[in-house]
């Protein structure tokens, strides 16, 4: 059986031009930040997975999507940042290591793809929320939120399926994923359907939270945001979060499709914007977001009050 891209054990590829001027150690230093990158990511992620499950707010639609979005991001963070680092770090690829590396590939573009689908979704539910409130409750009140859960998973599901082929490889060397199609002499040609994902993906965002900027403004200055303060601050937040979301997929399309040449950074940075995307939500909510700064609040508090528990005050008795 011939493997794809290897001459034995050794990774064979068709464009050298990134390794061009590589610094020395750069390989290990770059996976060491996105080892440290996962871990600070983690931390406000999960105080945000911590909120949104909380019985007061988890009956909310936006609140479910956004457990959703944590949930994907997190299995992201893992994908891009963590198994990235080590895959790296260890030289690990299909040639030497086996086709678990290939096939994992797999699930990592199946993450991202689930991670598009809800972000969509979730503008979708912002936008309908300030256009008509029957048509918000109709697609997302109470448990039918629970059932775009369907859509999210059959969204990347239909894209494996229907796919040509395609043969996914990691290069530890630079820690870039090879999402591509093989053509018929078994050579690297575009994944259009991975660029038509994250080009629709972005000009959905844009035009949704665009479309909601404007209502936003519409409603303040006709009604106030009184009556609807939370889902108004929910919504902006959500449109901070698409402007992250679209400033860090639109960078690994350019480094991917127009790489600036001999340039020994074009992974790197796509990685980094790669991770930012899954970090960003964390990091947001926890800075703007009452009810996520209130579980942070209430961690310290808790943490302060076994400190002191656990204080054993010894008195020194004279004989």
């Amino acid at each position: 059986m011939i493997i794809p891209f290897c001459n034995g054990s050794v990774l064979v590829l068709q464009d050298y031009s990134n390794r061009v001027n590589y610094y020395p150690h750069q390989t290990t230093v770059s996976a060491g930040i996105y080892f440290l990158l996962f871990w600070v990511a983690l931390v406000p992620q999960s105080f945000l997975l911590i909120t949104c499950v909380k019985r007061h707010l988890i009956h909310f639609s936006c609140f479910k999507l956004m457990l959703i979005i944590c949930v994907l991001d997190i299995c992201n963070l893992v994908n891009c940042a963590l198994t990235r680092s080590v895959l790296s770090l260890f030289d690990v690829h299909h040639c030497n290591s086996g086709m678990w590396v290939a096939y994992y590939g797999h699930m990592v573009l199946f993450f991202w793809w689930a991670y598009c689908a809800a972000n969509v979704i979730l503008a979708i539910n912002r936008l309908i929320e300030f256009l008509s409130k029957s048509w918000s409750n109709f697609f997302f009140q109470g448990y039918r939120t629970w059932l775009w859960v369907n859509l999210i998973l059959l969204y990347p599901t239909a894209l494996e399926a229907l796919c040509p082929e395609r043969f996914y490889f990691f290069d530890p060397f630079e820690g870039h994923w090879h999402f591509q199609f093989l053509d018929e002499e078994g050579r690297e040609s575009l994944n259009y359907v991975l660029l038509y994902n994250n080009v629709t993906k972005i000009c959905i965002i844009l035009i949704s939270y665009s479309t909601l900027m404007l209502l936003l403004r519409k409603e303040l200055r006709l009604t106030g945001a009184r009556h609807n303060d939370l889902q108004v601050k929910l919504s902006i937040q959500a449109c901070i979060l698409a402007a992250a979301c679209v400033l860090g997929g639109m960078t690994p399309i350019v480094m991917a499709y127009y790489p600036v040449r001999n340039f020994p950074f074009n992974s790197f940075l796509s990685n980094i914007m790669w991770i930012s995307q899954h970090a960003a939500s964390g990091f947001v909510y926890a800075l703007i977001n009452s009810q996520v700064k209130m579980t942070i609040r209430e961690c310290r508090e808790k943490v302060s009050v076994k400190k002191k528990v656990s204080t054993v005050a010894v008195t020194v008795i004279p004989n």
